[in-house]
């Protein structure tokens, strides 16, 4: 996996089965841009960013964008989950989808925690108002990456 500070820094993260770019944008508001798999070596970069958010701002609202993304893998979804219930009700996850399997994923994190926690959106103006009660300007980005960066192959 490779880690990248990005010059609007952000960070872009990139292995060769999904990437992912986070902005922290303020408030406790974090936002990410996937496409592709969300894999396990990407699970401790966000929870560090949680991390930092609830000792800032007493919270962390993750904002992820993963319309681009099909899935998750265990080993992200299994830290993912362990650590929103070690630190709920001061974080929470809203996510932009169209994988049935993370829509799947997000109904197995809130049965584990015992509560909701992560919520699924496929509608992008609803999920945007998630973001906007935080930061008034917030909306989706694109996942621009950089030029020199080399897409992962989509699964066959």
């Amino acid at each position: 996996m490779e880690k990248r500070k990005i010059q609007d820094r952000s960070w872009l993260y990139v292995d060769c089965r999904g990437t992912m770019r986070s902005y922290e944008l303020g408030n406790g508001l974090m936002l990410y841009v996937c496409r592709g798999v969300q894999i396990g070596e990407f699970a401790p970069h966000v929870i560090a960013d949680g991390e930092r958010q609830i000792q800032q701002s007493q919270r962390c609202i993750y904002m992820v964008d993963a319309l681009e993304s099909n899935r998750m893998d265990t080993a992200f979804r299994d830290q993912m989950t362990e650590w929103l219930k070690k630190n709920s009700p001061r974080a929470e996850a809203h996510l932009l989808i169209r994988s049935m399997l993370l829509k799947m994923a997000v109904n197995v994190a809130n049965l584990v925690i015992g509560m909701t926690v992560t919520h699924a959106y496929s509608d992008v103006a609803a999920w945007e108002a998630v973001g906007q009660r935080t930061m008034p300007w917030f909306k989706r980005r694109p996942l621009a990456l950089p030029e020199d960066v080399r897409e992962p192959s989509a699964p066959s």
